[in-house]
């Protein structure tokens, strides 16, 4: 039987743009369901998605993984 962690039920919402031990201890204690980025962004779309293999590594299940977009003449996307 699986064993399932409350912090499954939540998002854990970042303003970080480099991986460090510390995110990553963070990461493995509270084992969230999903991880939302925020400003500041890595930059550019390959540390982008460096960072987010590194995120879902550090978690035991697939998380759901999200990028805060607010609107205006910022994209983070871009």
């Amino acid at each position: 039987m699986k064993s399932y962690n409350l912090g499954q039920l939540f998002f854990l919402s970042l303003r970080e743009n480099r991986w460090s031990t510390s995110l990553e201890r963070l990461l493995r204690r509270s084992s969230p369901g999903g991880v939302l980025l925020g400003a500041p962004l890595p930059r550019s779309a390959e540390s982008t998605r460096e960072f987010l293999l590194k995120i879902a590594r550090a978690l035991p299940h697939l998380p759901f993984l999200a990028v805060r977009e607010e609107g205006g003449t910022h994209d983070p996307l871009s």
